[in-house]
């Protein structure tokens, strides 16, 4: 087993319903731009920012 180094990992996430079927969300990941790897040779993403509409049936 290889020890990887320590780091800091900020995530959000935030949903505003409008309807009951109707609502927008925002979900952020990494937002400290952190460079690290949860299993070795397999390094995370940069910051991500994604956002978008739900509509439910």
């Amino acid at each position: 087993m290889i020890k990887l180094g320590g780091y800091a990992d900020l995530n959000l996430s935030a949903e505003y319903k409008f309807h009951k079927n109707f609502s927008i969300f925002a979900l952020g990941n990494n937002l400290l731009n952190s460079n690290y790897q949860t299993y070795k040779g397999y390094k995370v993403l940069g910051a991500q920012v994604v956002g978008g509409v739900k509509i439910t049936f």
